[in-house]
């Protein structure tokens, strides 16, 4: 039986993976914040489109020139809330195929997803992941074969400090966890998908995505707003025969 993500060996992660940011206070800059939201583009189609949050246009995007997904797959959406992503995944993979969203915080799932509070880095959340994927909720259930998923998104991140390093380290360590989740769980030919906060560690962490993947590509969405660091890394078609071992974990 393959094993999954060693819990131990990412303790020193950053758990608070959400990507539901800390609101401003009632404040000065949070009546900047509100002025920015009312005249932002994205967030205005997001409400009239019933998504959940703009970022679903940044999902769109990656999918148009990447074409990720197809009906009938298998979808694992990490850091889901509040399941901006998740509405644009299911209705891409339709009625035969199935998305999982993943997150600490408890949300209330879109129709149609699968939500799964817990700790990605906990070996039972993963189980009940992988036994979601194969139809069975019952996570007493060991698997044989856990790459079952067609595509995995990591829109994980944690509540930003202001602190640059910091924050870059704290999101390279999450695409990390996902990049490995993705080792153990992902299909062969199958895509991914991380959010990262640009920094010095970016090629070290591309050159280990690279490991994984055919083609790998750097992407910054239209609806990211100009002034933030966040960008992402789209892998496709994954290789087999990889292991943890050769991407340096």
């Amino acid at each position: 039986m393959q094993k999954l993500i060693n819990h131990q060996l990412f303790s020193s992660f950053y758990r608070y993976f959400s990507t539901t940011q800390v609101q401003c206070s009632r404040s000065g800059s949070s009546s900047i914040w509100l002025n920015r939201q009312s005249r932002d583009p994205y967030t205005r189609d997001a409400r009239s489109n019933q998504f959940r949050a703009r970022s679903a246009y940044k999902l769109i995007e990656l999918n148009r020139i990447h074409r990720l997904f197809k009906p009938g797959m298998a979808i694992v959406d990490l850091g889901f809330a509040p399941g901006s992503w998740s509405q644009v995944a299911i209705r891409e993979v339709g009625p035969s195929g199935k998305v999982i969203g993943v997150d600490l915080i408890s949300t209330i799932p879109p129709p149609g997803v699968i939500g799964i509070q817990g700790d990605l880095l906990d070996p039972i959340v993963q189980q009940n992941i992988h036994n979601h994927l194969v139809n069975s909720g019952d996570t007493s259930t060991v698997l044989q074969d856990h790459k079952v998923a067609d595509v995995i998104l990591s829109d994980m991140m944690m509540n930003t400090s202001g602190i640059k390093l910091r924050d870059h380290q704290f999101s390279i360590d999450l695409c990390d966890a996902a990049l490995l989740f993705c080792a153990e769980t992902l299909k062969s030919n199958g895509s991914f998908v991380c959010k990262y906060y640009s920094g010095d560690q970016d090629s070290a962490l591309e050159k280990r995505i690279k490991t994984l993947f055919q083609t790998v590509k750097r992407v910054k969405p239209g609806a990211c707003r100009k002034e933030s660091r966040e960008a992402y890394f789209v892998g496709l078609k994954r290789k087999s025969n990889v292991s943890r071992q050769d991407m340096g974990f």
